[in-house]
């Protein structure tokens, strides 16, 4: 009898226990960027960054932002489906990290990519934490600031 309730526990539990991830592009940019957002093999969301705001999107999984799976691989998810060079970002358990993800010149922290009007806006991880509930990434204005900005003159 024992050996059945805990296979039937066991059975039960994945469909008990989740966790919820909450993603937040901070977009310092002037262009919108579509963003999509997801669990491997789980759920996923693409909505739209708009300029100069804080998108925060919250998604329900087994798995905690910093989780991993059997393989020991991370299972969320950052991709922007606009941008030409494929840009992203995965997290690395092994290391604890944010990995920048796609075709791109830049550094392990940062990299160029296109929003989706096409103006050149930085993708950056730099001193954004990720832990059990919170994924978080940076886009941030490359362009020339105009004349009539304080301290350009």
């Amino acid at each position: 009898m024992k050996k059945y309730l805990l296979i039937i526990g066991m059975l039960i539990l994945p469909l008990v226990c989740y966790a919820d991830c909450m993603f937040k592009i901070l977009n310092y940019a002037d262009s919108p960027v579509t963003v999509k957002i997801g669990f491997y093999r789980g759920e996923s969301e693409e909505f739209i960054a708009e300029p100069a705001t804080t998108s925060i999107r919250s998604l329900h999984n087994q798995y905690a932002c910093n989780g991993s799976s059997i393989a020991g691989l991370g299972v969320v998810y950052v991709s922007f489906p606009k941008d030409p060079d494929h840009a992203g970002a995965i997290y690395l358990p092994r290391s604890g990290t944010i990995k920048l993800q796609g075709d791109f010149t830049g550094t392990p922290d940062g990299r160029l990519m296109r929003a989706d009007n096409g103006t050149t806006v930085w993708l950056n991880t730099t001193d954004l934490a990720i832990d059990a509930e919170t994924f978080q990434l940076k886009l941030n204005f490359t362009g020339r600031p105009n004349s009539f900005v304080a301290g350009t003159q």
